[in-house]
């Protein structure tokens, strides 16, 4: 009673500062109290004994190392290099590798049989990464004295390279060429919405793709290679239309897309417009893009140098299915509470009390408004076709949604209606089966594989201050006492309040490019499950109190003055915030 009290208090106080969230809240309040679902705290780390913890950390990396060394046989090849611009760009890369076909040296597009063996090249797909990212001098130049300025990879470069991934996941799409942007029959051109970005585009002197609408006018910002640009839409002509693979949630991360989407836009932007592709066609591209993502996880969590993912990638409830195993059905495994929470935070709008307005459209059964009815799977787009299709003989359209239907529901909402999403993401991540994460992750608590497997996007800089230790090798340099009390008092208390200050005047931004600049990566592990992981401090001979702050990313490492700037908070806030700021467009020329 006390809790639920709490909770009462904190919506109320939710309506007042963020309304939107406070409806999304009251909404799955309401949906907990339709179906008599009794509400059940989500398990978290601090609930786990010390022992318990202990024994997941050591057990689980332990588990995944056996289940590489039995895809890998014990034989690992050559690492396969990965050249890529200091700008990382996830969707060239993915197209480019889409194009190779039998070239895609990565694998993670390639077919993986050959003769009779279906599982001949999978691992090749656990093949260490060696990826050399590109630097760029203020002059434009890539190279310094006949040298490339490509970065050695050891450990840091593969990091960005993963960071970049997650952050432009959610804007990965497909691309279907169409040979004219008039409809056939019509004469009329093709419209673009809301959802354009991706979409490439040709003017009579060069090609570009569009980024998206410009605010609420009638223009769309393109890219072109030399310039961006603010286009008329009779500008330009279409030449391959986007398809967007994710839908991005704030409150769960990126979602993948219903198959319903997919015959929407090909019915609607692609079939009438002379492309080369039909439909299966596109759901084939499709599959096999997020078969690749699903490699491209794989990859990650398998790799030694313990890269991780961010959370927001893959959100617990596709976690569940796709690692665990643990399906809507499971009831063992699946409480009711944490499966009406899951499918809330990929689906705010599940809703089981019909209104009138439900999904924005009037129901033909004429309702009153303020007295919740029951809804529908066919409120769902769930009709008696699609139920039948996927044998659920006791279900119709018009079944109402109960407490007995429930995880028939999920399975058909969440999962069934995303097959080429989900079925290409499980072939990606397992290697069409080779993969058993099910054995590994059935017992571990889905808290605990989430928090081991992936990386924390979110983060406070008093957590990021305790994870600062100085590196061993400063006193390699025989500095004297003096200049090493110096140097501590620097590390206890100068530089802790450098990013106390330089947080609070740019709380979104300074972090975040502190991080990144000094592991490569934007996203922390889960601190409580790598209390090992840590940012060294290093006091360099080589710098004076004059210079910038340099960082070997693969080290994690970050390196002062050995003077310590005299331990005068103002002036290492000020080298510090250059620092970041310069270092997120230098990139690893400053490193």
């Amino acid at each position: 009673i006390e809790e639920k009290n709490k909770r009462i208090e904190e919506l109320q106080k939710l309506e007042l500062s963020n309304a939107d969230l406070h409806k999304s809240l009251t909404q799955l309040q309401n949906n907990f109290k339709e179906l008599n679902i009794i509400y059940e705290k989500k398990k978290v780390i601090a609930d786990f004994s010390e022992d318990e913890v202990k024994k997941y950390r050591c057990s689980v990396p332990e588990l995944i190392n056996i289940e590489k060394e039995r895809v890998l046989g014990g034989k690992e090849g050559k690492p396969i290099t990965i050249e890529t611009p200091a700008i990382i760009n996830i969707q060239e890369l993915f197209d480019e590798w889409y194009e190779k076909g039998m070239d895609d040296k990565t694998f993670l597009f390639r077919n993986l049989s050959y003769l009779k063996d279906d599982h001949y090249h999978a691992k090749k797909v656990l093949t260490t990464w060696n990826v050399k990212i590109g630097s760029v001098l203020p002059n434009g130049r890539r190279t310094i004295e006949g040298r490339d300025l490509l970065a050695v990879d050891e450990g840091g470069p593969t990091q960005s390279f993963v960071a970049a991934f997650c952050d432009q996941l959610g804007d990965l799409v497909i691309r279907i060429p169409i040979r004219q942007d008039v409809r056939d029959g019509t004469g009329s051109r093709l419209a673009l919405g809301e959802d354009c970005a991706g979409t490439r585009v040709a003017t009579k002197y060069e090609e570009g793709i569009v980024i998206g609408k410009v605010g609420k006018t009638s223009k769309y910002s393109v890219r072109f290679e030399s310039h961006n640009a603010h286009c008329l839409r009779e500008d330009f002509t279409i030449k391959e239309v986007a398809i967007s693979l994710f839908d991005c949630s704030e409150s769960s991360g990126l979602v993948p897309q219903r198959d319903l989407l997919f015959k929407a836009i090909f019915d609607s932007k692609i079939r009438d417009f002379d492309s080369p592709m039909d439909y299966d066609q596109v759901k084939a591209k499709a599959k096999q893009y997020y078969r690749a993502v699903g490699r491209f996880f794989l990859h990650v969590i398998f790799d030694d140098q313990k890269l991780a993912l961010s959370t927001k990638i893959l959100p617990e409830f596709f976690m569940n299915v796709l690692l665990r195993g643990v399906l809507p059905e499971s009831e063992d495994m699946y409480s009711m509470s944490d499966l009406m929470r899951d499918l809330h935070s990929i689906d705010g709008t599940f809703s089981v009390a019909r209104q009138e307005h439900i999904k924005g459209e009037e129901t033909r059964i004429k309702v009153d408004p303020d007295i919740p009815q029951p809804s529908s799977f066919a409120d769902y787009g769930l009709d008696d076709e699609f139920l039948s299709k996927h044998k659920c003989e006791k279900m119709t359209q018009s079944t109402k949604i109960t407490t007995e239907n429930f995880r028939i529901l999920v399975d058909l909402i969440a999962l069934k209606t995303r097959d080429i999403a989900i079925s290409s993401l499980r072939e990606g991540i397992t290697l069409g089966g080779v993969v058993r994460f099910k054995p590994m992750f059935l017992l571990v608590p889905s808290v605990v594989v989430s928090k081991l497997l992936f990386a924390d996007p979110i983060y406070d800089v008093e957590k990021v201050i305790s994870r600062l230790a100085i590196d061993e090798t400063t006193y390699f340099y025989d500095f004297g006492d003096e200049l090493v009390e110096t140097q501590k008092l620097c590390f206890r208390e100068t530089l802790p309040k450098a990013l106390r200050i330089l947080n609070t005047k740019d709380k979104e931004e300074f972090l975040v490019g502190f991080i990144f600049y000094v592991t490569g990566s934007a996203y922390l592990p889960n601190l409580d499950m790598n209390p090992d992981w840590k940012i060294l401090i290093e006091f360099s001979p080589y710098l004076s109190n004059d210079d910038l702050l340099t960082a070997a990313t693969c080290a994690k490492c970050l390196r002062l003055s050995a003077w310590a700037y005299d331990n005068n908070v103002e002036e290492l806030s000020k080298r510090l915030e250059t620092t970041v700021r310069v270092g997120k467009y230098a990139g690893y020329g400053m490193n």
